[in-house]
């Protein structure tokens, strides 16, 4: 078994405890849609023109932290809080790109089995949840 480095143990501390603030009354059951958008900030040592085209989506973010990572991190804390277990998760969407500050946006969305596929999903909406209007 491998355990979470200290890093990963204090972020998704902090994770959990701002899930808990917004968090139902009781942790959902059922299928669950996630979505994470990952914002990370330019590098200092980037020229003016390579920032702007950064802060525009011209240029990806191709470094660490891997989405995989920063998924499972944020899907881990949130379990028992959020939802009853992360294994609920059906659909996942990873998004990173930069950003003038640095944050991480979470959506967890309920799956209503009743509802026609085209009316939740696959990804509608995405922008919506950050307040982009990119």
């Amino acid at each position: 078994m491998l355990r979470a480095n200290p890093k990963t143990r204090k972020y998704q501390k902090i994770v959990a405890r701002l899930a808990a603030m917004v968090a139902p009354s009781k942790p959902w059951a059922g299928p669950l849609e996630v979505r994470l958008l990952v914002e990370r900030e330019p590098l200092k040592s980037w020229s003016k023109t390579k920032t702007a085209a950064a802060l525009r989506g011209e240029v990806c973010p191709t470094t660490k932290p891997d989405n995989d990572n920063v998924s499972k991190s944020v899907c881990d804390a949130m379990t028992g809080i959020v939802y009853v277990d992360d294994a609920q998760i059906c659909r996942l969407l990873v998004v990173k790109r930069y950003a003038e500050e640095a944050r991480v946006v979470v959506n967890v969305i309920q799956i209503h089995e009743d509802e026609p596929e085209q009316l939740r999903g696959p990804f509608a909406g995405f922008g919506e949840m950050a307040g982009d209007d990119r």
